[in-house]
């Protein structure tokens, strides 16, 4: 399998587990440097199994320019759309 399927496969995969969660969380976290540029990584955290246990799954990172709070929304909206899209952000592709 390629890694493009591979990672639309794991993708698929975390998105069918954590419909079925009842409690799930969004993490945005940026990551400041020298350059005008941040990097922002998504992660996915939900509470899984009979014993409620906390399972993280990494989601991707991009970068970007500003790390406000409306930056931050519009950029996680526009994140993961179709590959064709001809939206700014998108997870990176591989």
């Amino acid at each position: 399998m390629n890694d493009r399927a591979t990672w639309i496969k794991n993708r698929v995969k975390v998105l069918k587990e954590v419909s079925k969660r009842a409690y799930y969380s969004i993490i945005l976290d940026c990551t400041a440097d020298l350059s005008y540029v941040e990097p922002i990584t998504f992660v996915i955290r939900c509470i899984t199994g009979e014993e409620p246990c906390t399972k993280e799954q990494f989601w991707g990172s991009i970068s970007i320019e500003h790390s406000t709070g409306d930056a931050l929304t519009d950029t996680f909206s526009r994140t993961g759309r179709d590959e064709n899209s001809t939206e700014k952000y998108a997870l990176p592709k591989l």
